[in-house]
């Protein structure tokens, strides 16, 4: 399923459920012989309920990086550590994500790498922090796509 737009926003019910039925066909037209599955109203209902949790998961780490890349953009000197932390904290549950979502991990993988840049710079390396951070950016960067 795609999201669509400059800002990438959920297709709605309808669109969803035309979208998947013409994915069906041309499975069946490319492959014949293949079993399909037919679904109820039931069922698209919960895979489009599904859709829009994950899509607004997916706005609520947008809008916590956009927050947070700032403080963690460049490294901070041991004496800042605690406050950024706190900050980057009270952000993540300003924005309703847990304590233990993998986005939590990368930003303070970010803030407590060493001041010299030895170290593997894991979450560095997937949230990639930097004085542009956008929201376009962040579409960019975790694919989501378009037809």
């Amino acid at each position: 399923m795609r999201f669509r737009g400059e800002n990438r926003a959920v297709p709605t019910k309808e669109e969803f459920t035309i979208q998947f039925n013409e994915a069906t066909e041309r499975i069946k037209k490319y492959l014949p012989k293949a079993k399909i599955i037919e679904y109820a109203d039931a069922h698209f209902d919960a895979a489009y309920e599904m859709l829009r949790h994950l899509s607004e998961r997916y706005e609520a780490e947008c809008e916590f990086l956009l927050s947070v890349a700032p403080i963690i953009f460049r490294r901070k000197k041991d004496a800042d550590l605690k406050k950024a932390h706190s900050e980057i904290v009270s952000n993540c549950e300003r924005f309703g994500l847990r304590k233990t979502s993998l986005i939590l991990i990368c930003t303070l993988s970010c803030l407590y790498e060493r001041n010299d840049g030895e170290e593997p710079l894991i979450g560095r390396k997937i949230i990639n922090p930097n004085e542009s951070y956008s929201k376009k950016m962040l579409t960019t960067q975790y694919l989501i796509y378009e037809r």
